[in-house]
């Protein structure tokens, strides 16, 4: 019996340290980076994001080393990311009525959106009735378009690396030269770029001592804010916070993480309070 209770004993006692050793082993960091969404940015030079989940499927763009992008998810290996402003995506123009030169609005009920212009090409997503899209060029039977916020590419995981949870942090790539539609040339100066723009709805109120200005960046979303004024968009000018953004978010909203050109007043009042420039839009334009 007392040999029965020093076995019981001993073994209890292996059972205990086994536990500590396994509580007190450090948890690998990569064990606490799989919950999305996370902001990683490229550990390579011209990293492909692909339409699928392994090397068959087409390529999308390339991130260049360094460059951020907003992990949402994970199959495998592979990760889904938010697709950069610049990637360029298709839709069938038998779904598309436009509304402008640049804007158009599904007319289908949940419409795919393809790598390609072509029937055959990856689904990338589906937008739904009513969606407004941001027209880059018309092609026969199709429309590439800007990327939408439903639709989503894939990095392989091992060629990106963790950066920070803050994805309100993401800084894209600001494009310096962009083609100029259907050319295959580059855009040499302003009268070249495409744009698309957005008017504040009504009249805009600002002190009467603000300066008018007009500003060229892109626009990202902030935190949320318990103030009541209005500003909830910067402004980054060669991947710098420059401005604080304020005007009416369903104005705002589709340009989110794009280049614009913000035209508006500067609030001196304001300014006083964010300790940093703040710009009352008036009006966005898109620059492609």
């Amino acid at each position: 019996m007392a040999n029965a209770c020093r076995f019981l004993f001993h073994g209890a006692k292996r059972i205990l340290v086994g536990l500590a050793i396994i509580f007190l082993v450090p948890i690998p960091v990569f064990a606490a980076q799989e919950s999305f969404p996370f902001l990683a940015e490229a550990i390579n030079e011209r990293v492909n994001v692909r339409a699928g989940q392994s090397q068959n499927f087409e390529k999308l763009c390339q991130l260049d080393k360094g460059e951020e992008v907003v992990v949402v998810g994970k199959d495998f290996s592979w990760y889904k990311v938010q697709l950069p402003s610049r990637t360029h995506v298709y839709v069938s123009d038998k779904y598309v009525r436009l509304a402008g030169s640049m804007e158009g609005e599904i007319t289908g009920e949940r419409v795919n959106v393809r790598s390609s212009a072509k029937a055959e090409s990856t689904i990338l997503g589906q937008i739904e009735k009513g969606a407004r899209i941001r027209v880059i060029e018309k092609l026969q039977g199709w429309y590439k378009i800007a990327p939408p916020a439903q639709v989503f590419g894939w990095v392989s995981e091992g060629l990106v690396t963790f950066k920070s949870r803050d994805i309100t942090a993401y800084r894209p790539k600001e494009r310096v030269e962009s083609p100029v539609a259907g050319s295959g040339k580059e855009a040499s100066d302003a009268s070249q770029t495409q744009q698309l723009f957005a008017q504040a709805p009504g009249p805009v109120t600002v002190p009467p001592d603000s300066q008018n200005a007009s500003v060229t960046g892109v626009l990202r979303l902030l935190p949320p804010r318990q103030d009541k004024t209005d500003v909830s968009y910067e402004l980054l000018i060669r991947n710098k916070p420059a401005y604080f953004i304020q005007g009416p978010r369903a104005m705002l909203d589709d340009f989110a993480r794009y280049t614009v050109t913000i035209d508006g007043a500067l609030n001196a009042g304001l300014e006083k309070q964010f300790l940093r420039p703040v710009l009352t839009v008036t009006r966005v334009q898109l620059v492609l």
